[in-house]
């Protein structure tokens, strides 16, 4: 019926009524203070994204990612040691941008690459995308990280400590998917 955000929007708007009028604990006050923190958290995530965002314009502008892309090719000519290099370089991006600017800076740039190393363009693209979410929950600028935290009211420090064991289980299926491109390519193959 809905849309993500179409739902998001339509449950902010379905807890304000039954909050107000069928619990009737959602008063002047409450409902005040309810914006007040909503403001401060989306202030937070916007900050971040628009920093992360002036940082992809000034690496455009300095061709970085090109530079990259040539300086890995230069390295090795093994398949895996190129596609580790890329994970590498998209896991350090993760950590450094949003999710959103990674995909549009560096899918153009780095899958060609990939292509001609011999992967698949659906399996790079799955690690791709989960590197890009696994680099959103870790520092420095980890805007999922920092969107919990600001929500939780908890330190960056706490987040992190007690996110090791899912990190490290976020790798463990990274290298699974590498290892075996069966797993993403299974439902594809089947369907084509």
């Amino acid at each position: 019926m809905f849309t993500t955000t179409e739902a998001g929007a339509f449950i902010v708007f379905y807890s304000f009524i039954i909050g107000r009028y069928v619990y009737k604990a959602l008063d002047n006050a409450a409902l005040w203070q309810v914006l007040k923190e909503t403001i401060r958290d989306i202030g937070v995530v916007m900050l971040l994204i628009m920093s992360a965002a002036i940082l992809g314009h000034i690496t455009i502008l300095d061709q970085i990612p090109q530079q990259l892309a040539e300086t890995i090719l230069q390295i090795t000519e093994n398949p895996y040691g190129i596609l580790f290099l890329l994970l590498a370089f998209i896991m350090v991006a993760g950590m450094l941008f949003d999710g959103s600017v990674i995909i549009l800076l560096l899918t153009p740039i780095l899958l060609p690459i990939a292509i001609d190393a011999g992967f698949d363009p659906i399996h790079f693209g799955l690690i791709f995308v989960v590197l890009t979410l696994l680099g959103a929950n870790t520092p420095p600028v980890g805007i999922c990280m920092y969107t919990v935290c600001g929500i939780l009211d908890c330190s960056s420090v706490a987040f992190v400590k007690a996110s090791i064991p899912y990190l490290i289980a976020f790798l463990l299926f990274v290298l699974m998917l590498v290892f075996f491109p069966s797993i993403t390519l299974f439902l594809p193959q089947v369907l084509m």
